[in-house]
């Protein structure tokens, strides 16, 4: 009659030990002051800036109240970040986000977001494995290996404009892929008469940028014909 009550104290006993041996970093939280993103222009570094939709070429953003089409390239998010690790696109295209955490922890408790697959980042810092990311007004760490880097210096073809049978009614939605094939995961849908950046071509799919996010649709729903856009030749590019 006794082993049972020794046998559950030394049961309550293991199990209180494991949960205190739980790691540390498991517990960490980050004071709200130090997860707001600080960003500003090079021309002008102690305006902070609140970014409206981010470009890899030109960004959205508002100052003083105004909101204005500024390039890219001056956007500061951190200190001594190589132009080519300027932004960087989300290509978690097997989950379809990316989880963006307060401290360098994929175990960590504090999920700011899940950031989803073909969205545009800021980059603090680059790391071999977590990298330091602004998104909505807010810093965070994510997997280096969810993200692609890029460079507000590189040179699209130019623009489209997004249809169906070669009408563009604004009504109909066009599915937008993580990768350029038809069986890749779908990561949003965008309205027929959308004008896009396009960025490349792989077989029968152009790589695309609109409001933020970067994926692939299939060129037969990109009306034929775009033309560079002067504005964004490397020439012109800042």
């Amino acid at each position: 009659m006794q082993r049972f009550p020794q046998r559950l104290l030394a049961l309550t006993l293991t199990c209180l030990l494991l949960f205190t041996a739980l790691p540390a970093q498991a517990h960490i939280t980050v004071p709200e002051e130090d997860l707001i993103a600080t960003v500003t222009l090079a021309s002008a570094p102690g305006v902070p800036v609140e970014i409206v939709i981010l470009g890899t070429v030109t960004s959205l953003v508002r100052t003083d109240g105004l909101t204005r089409e500024v390039p890219t390239s001056e956007l500061v998010f951190g200190e001594n970040v190589p132009l080519e690790q300027h932004v960087a696109v989300v290509r978690a295209t097997r989950t379809g986000q990316a989880t963006m955490h307060s401290v360098k922890s994929v175990k960590s408790y504090t999920v700011m977001y899940k950031v989803p697959c073909g969205t545009l980042v800021g980059v603090v810092k680059a790391g071999p494995k977590y990298t330091r990311i602004v998104y909505k007004g807010k810093v965070g760490y994510v997997l280096s290996a969810a993200l692609q880097y890029l460079s507000p210096a590189s040179v699209p073809l130019g623009r489209g404009v997004l249809s169906l049978r070669g009408r563009a009614t604004g009504k109909t939605e066009i599915n937008i892929r993580g990768s350029g094939s038809a069986n890749s995961r779908i990561i949003t849908a965008w309205k027929t008469a959308s004008e896009v950046l396009v960025w490349e071509k792989v077989k029968d799919f152009y790589e695309v940028e609109f409001q933020g996010v970067r994926g692939w649709v299939q060129e037969k729903f990109i009306t034929c014909g775009f033309e560079e856009t002067p504005a964004l030749t490397a020439d012109s590019t800042p």
